[in-house]
């Protein structure tokens, strides 16, 4: 036999024996779990980067909001000053060195006093001395304001402080963009209570029904809940809502409620900037409403801490209890009664996202209403042990400052007749709480010049209402001289 067969043979057998099988599983096993653990070690490193990347794009936002904010602030402050600065140049004139002045140079000319024929006598001498008319310049008193400039520098103002930019739909016809979903809304509700008659508002109460009906008790041991109009009114800059009691008869309670009679809302961005009760016993509530179904944001003060439900109906019921898939719930981790609070909820087709103080509380996909309904709000109690529990002690109130939605609607169509792209939400949100500010001066303002032009002639302007006339005879004296000074 040869030895290479001999070779042959031994190498067939050691490849069969079954230490050689274990030891070659083994390394089989452990080149497996390195590949394994090099896997998951690549991606924690892509994981890390991609959660390093999203902190430093959010400080990054947040610094670019920063200074496109303080930039604004820096260009309103600008132009303000420069009204100011042109108001102040003329209005900087005091009459009684102008009196002084023009008594000085008709004393220095006195000849000039002598009566004088009609001009076609006079000497072409004195035509070549004639004083030429007085130029009329910005600093001059007696000339009108430059109109260009003004109106120009009003545009300019009135528009970075976005009460004519961003408050009225129809500048804003090319829709509103959301960038949460990459979505643009068609059309803008805005209703401000805090200064109805200056509010560049686009509703008006006209458009809000208000609730008047009974609906009656759910269980044995609850109440009807009693709605009245009169429960709803406007207080202290706000439309408030009233939960009130009979003192002779606890169960005698009477609920407030009101909402839009546009009643074709199909999704958009529902905001609304509300104060809760601080009373035990009642249930704010916001919500879209079709026959067929709701959304709604509950806000139940029995609580403590309060709590927020939120919901879609019809809801969802596992073992007897609300499944998340329809409900949710988030506890205040502040007292909703001390101040104003933005309650809002966005409705996309299959989803809609809860947020309070514009953060995110939670989300929904389950049964979402895709009927257009209407957008309601109420304040009501029933006596439900499990849920509004009362009766309450005393009258409850719920104050609403303003509501802002962004929306589709079955009639909503974009024309973008005055702009080519949306407005973007975040900026109009910021011009329409700036705008509140400039309201309230400009009701100030008003407020002033009424006072003006009863005690001061028509004939003066508001900025000639700070002068006094001292010497009324010198008055008299420079009328008679400039008299003769034209005839000559």
């Amino acid at each position: 036999m040869s030895s290479r067969w001999i070779n042959q043979q031994h190498q067939k057998k050691l490849g069969t024996h079954s230490a050689f099988k274990e030891s070659l599983a083994d390394i089989e096993l452990r080149r497996e779990q390195t590949i394994e653990y090099a896997e998951y070690f690549k991606n924690y490193e892509l994981s890390l980067a991609k959660y390093q990347y999203d902190i430093e794009m959010n400080i990054l936002q947040d610094e670019y909001e920063s200074e496109k904010h303080s930039l604004h602030d820096m260009v309103l402050q600008a132009i303000d000053e420069r009204r100011k600065m042109i108001k102040e140049d003329k209005e900087d004139v005091d009459i009684d060195d102008l009196f002084h002045d023009a008594y000085k140079r008709v004393s220095q000319n006195k000849r000039n006093l002598r009566k004088r024929n009609l001009e076609r006598y006079a000497s072409p001498s004195r035509l070549e001395r004639r004083r030429p008319n007085r130029i009329q310049t910005l600093y001059n008193i007696h000339a009108p304001p430059n109109a260009s400039e003004e109106e120009e520098l009003e545009a300019d103002f009135l528009n970075m402080k976005g009460e004519q930019s961003m408050i009225s739909a129809t500048r804003c016809d090319c829709g509103f963009n959301d960038p949460m979903k990459d979505t643009v809304w068609q059309d803008l509700w805005y209703m401000d209570f805090q200064d109805e008659q200056h509010s560049q508002q686009l509703y008006t109460m006209q458009d809000l029904f208000f609730a008047n009906y009974i609906i009656p008790p759910k269980y044995n041991d609850s109440y009807p809940r009693v709605f009245r109009k009169d429960n709803v009114e406007i207080v202290n800059n706000a439309i408030q809502i009233a939960v009130t009691i009979n003192e002779t008869n606890s169960s005698d309670i009477s609920c407030g409620g009101f909402g839009t009679d546009k009643h074709d809302f199909l999704y958009g961005s529902f905001r609304s900037m509300m104060k809760l009760t601080h009373v035990k016993g009642t249930v704010t509530g916001m919500f879209a409403y079709h026959p067929q179904g709701e959304i709604d944001i509950e806000m139940v003060s029995a609580l403590q801490p309060p709590e927020a439900y939120f919901a879609v109906h019809p809801g969802i019921t596992t073992n007897g209890r609300a499944s998340p898939l329809t409900h949710g719930e988030w506890v205040f981790n502040f007292d909703p009664s001390e101040d104003y609070h933005e309650y809002r909820f966005d409705w996309y087709p299959n989803l809609v996202v809860f947020y309070i103080d514009d953060v995110e509380r939670y989300r929904m996909t389950t049964n979402i209403l895709s009927q257009p309904g209407r957008i309601m709000f109420n304040h009501w109690t029933d006596g439900n042990a499990n849920f509004s529990q009362g009766p309450i002690k005393e009258d409850a109130y719920v104050s609403i400052k303003n509501m802002t939605f962004f929306f589709n609607s079955t009639e909503s169509s974009l024309h973008c007749n005055s702009t080519q792209r949306a407005c973007e939400i975040k900026d109009v949100i910021y011009s329409l709480k700036n705008n509140q500010t400039s309201l309230e001066r400009a009701t100030s303002s008003v407020a002033i010049t009424t006072a003006v032009t009863t005690t001061i002639p028509t004939t003066m302007t508001s900025s000639s209402s700070r002068v006094t006339i001292r010497y009324p005879w010198l008055l008299l004296i420079l009328l008679y001289v400039r008299y003769y000074i034209y005839i000559i």
